[in-house]
C-alpha cells in the first residue's frame, strides 16, 4: 500500500513540473520573463516527456509489477535529469 502512495506522489510531482514547463509563456521560466522560440520548443518537448512519465508512474498504482515500477522511475529520472543537464545551454541560448 505504501508503494502506491509513493507512486501517486511521484506522479503529482511530475505533473506539477510538466505544468510549470508548459506554462513558461504565462509566468516566464526561472528568472526570465521571455524565452526564445528555440528554448520554448525545448521546454515543451521536455514537458511532454515528463507528462508521459507521470502517466506511466500512475500505472503501478493500478497494476503492481516490479518491471513497470522500475520503468516508471527510470523514465521520470532520465527525462528530468536530461532537462537539468540541458538547462545551462538553454539559458545561454536565451542570453544571445
Amino acid at each position: 500500500m505504501l508503494i502506491r502512495i509513493v507512486f501517486v506522489l511521484y506522479a503529482i510531482l511530475l505533473f506539477a513540473l510538466a505544468a510549470y514547463l508548459f506554462g513558461y509563456k504565462k509566468h516566464g521560466f526561472l528568472t526570465r520573463q521571455t524565452v526564445s522560440e528555440k528554448t520554448g520548443q525545448a521546454l515543451r518537448n521536455y514537458a511532454w516527456f515528463i507528462l508521459i512519465a507521470g502517466v506511466i508512474a500512475l500505472v503501478p498504482v493500478i497494476w503492481q509489477n516490479a518491471i513497470v515500477d522500475i520503468l516508471a522511475l527510470l523514465i521520470g529520472a532520465v527525462s528530468v535529469g536530461v532537462l537539468g543537464l540541458r538547462l545551462p545551454t538553454l539559458i545561454e541560448d536565451d542570453e544571445e
